[in-house]
């Protein structure tokens, strides 16, 4: 596969009277058929208009969770009337990928219409970044089209394989995303706020981050795992076990003169929804569940990123979506965007959660320097 940046950008290429497949990043933030933030739809919003005023047929394509199987509650239809109302632009479902389904859908469709089909990892050759796979995506359009900036770092089939495939183009946001990151100058002090889960996915980036930041500022069950490599007691709580690797991080950070903040106090309970106690780290029982960080912490990293000119943040620091674990990432977005705009301090928020929750507490896009669609794609970036 190529590298994603060197991709042309589609106003360059012919499309009119062509199929073009757009892959896009349609994982929102959805319960009860309802979805949650609709950023990452709207930042696809210049690509569909483009292709759509151009009279391409366009076949849209995403993933939606993390199904093992066909699972209805995963299934895209979900959130197919979000997506046509925010386009603006009629979008027409289609519950499969196979070539005969799609070509007896399109066909029947005028130029300018735009379809979505059904969730990717629905089927095992997405994830397995299979050939074949990619290659039934590539029979469905004559030209391949990235839009999914917040993606682009997996080694899937509809985001690698299918570039070997098909005349290959970059939408506006995944150019306007790789843009603004290559401009990127962090100046000193730098700190990265990770949080959030997907620990085996970021804790391999960190390393890179402890070589180039003054501080590395970690929370969610990312800091559970640092937290048992030390050899204290996590209770009950959730987090991936991957001593070798943190110990690798602490100790690449110490060479590099690179502070690894850690909670020191946790809002802990045996359930969501039970009694909630704030307990130091040397409290911690085995029936303890950790849900967020406590005061103590958090004063610990306003102090920190109030001394940054350049901050970055992906991932919650807690459970935020429920009332009694939302202090501490409600705490730091407002820190954050403290830093922004009364310190003068570059603050760039990336991730679906992140975003979520920046929303949730009353804040916009403008209230940072810059908000990524993406989490683990920002992070894989920023860490090249």
């Amino acid at each position: 596969m190529g590298d994603i940046r060197d991709l042309p950008v589609i106003d360059a290429a012919n499309i009119s009277n062509s199929r073009v497949l757009l892959r896009v990043d349609l994982n929102v933030p959805i319960s009860n058929g309802e979805v949650h933030d609709k950023t990452r739809i709207e930042r696809i919003a210049p690509t569909v208009e483009f292709l759509v005023k151009a009279k391409a047929k366009v076949v849209m394509i995403s993933h939606l969770g993390r199904p093992k199987a066909r699972e209805e509650e995963f299934s895209l239809k979900q959130v197919v009337d979000v997506v046509s109302k925010v386009l603006g632009v009629e979008v027409t479902f289609i519950p499969d990928i196979t070539r005969e389904e799609v070509d007896s859908v399109i066909d029947s469709l005028p130029w300018g219409s735009v379809v979505l089909l059904e969730n990717l990892r629905f089927f095992a050759g997405e994830v397995e970044n299979d050939l074949g796979f990619a290659g039934q995506l590539a029979s469905l359009a004559d030209i391949y089209v990235n839009d999914a900036f917040s993606c682009s770092h997996r080694k899937h089939a509809s985001v690698d394989a299918i570039m070997n495939l098909l005349p290959s183009f970059a939408g506006f946001n995944l150019q306007e995303e790789l843009n603004y990151l290559a401009g990127i100058v962090s100046e000193s002090p730098g700190a990265a706020i990770i949080g959030g889960a997907k620990t085996s996915v970021k804790i391999p980036m960190l390393r890179n981050f402890a070589s180039r930041l003054d501080f590395l500022i970690l929370g969610g069950s990312l800091s559970t795992t640092f937290l048992d490599a030390m050899g204290f007691k996590v209770g009950n709580s959730f987090f991936e076990k991957n001593v070798e690797e943190a110990l690798a991080v602490i100790e690449a950070a110490k060479k590099s003169g690179c502070k690894i903040i850690l909670p020191v106090d946790h809002a802990v309970a045996q359930n969501l929804e039970g009694p909630v106690t704030v307990k130091d780290n040397n409290d911690i029982t085995m029936e303890d569940s950790i849900f967020d960080i406590g005061e103590k912490t958090s004063r610990i990293i306003e102090e920190t990123i109030r001394k940054c000119k350049t901050i970055f943040w992906n991932g919650p620091l807690g459970v935020f979506e429920h009332e009694s674990f939302k202090g501490g990432t409600e705490r730091l977005t407002k820190a954050l965007v403290s830093c922004h705009k009364e310190n003068g301090a570059k603050t760039i928020i990336g991730g679906g959660d992140s975003i979520f929750a920046m929303r949730s507490f009353g804040y916009c896009e403008q209230d940072f320097s810059y908000v990524s669609t993406g989490g683990g794609a920002l992070l894989h970036f920023l860490a090249l």
